[in-house]
């Protein structure tokens, strides 16, 4: 029977012009699934801060799943360059 993961509880953050956290460091973190719940494009860095239209990026409705090529227990930044947007984050461990 494969190992069963702990979904932690659902979160939101609203990702801003400027890059910030979150998702804080976790080395219990086992995966990850981001959705973008606003009209508004959010990029996401890993480990470092996000930046504008670059990397990872989430159109309006987008979701986003940390696989076995993208997984990381470091913090995850995002950004939001037309401003406030909804970011709604469901973590394992």
């Amino acid at each position: 029977m494969p190992d069963v993961q702990k979904a932690k509880a659902p979160a939101t953050f609203s990702a801003g012009a400027s890059s910030a956290i979150a998702v804080p460091i976790n080395s219990a973190r086992t995966g990850l699934v981001l959705v973008n719940l606003s009209a508004n494009i959010i990029s996401i860095g890993i480990g470092s801060p996000a930046v504008a239209n670059s990397g990872i990026s989430l159109p309006a409705s987008a979701v986003w799943t940390m696989d076995m090529r993208t997984f990381s227990q470091q913090d995850i930044f995002v950004i939001a360059p037309a401003g406030a947007s909804t970011l709604s984050i469901q973590e394992f461990e």
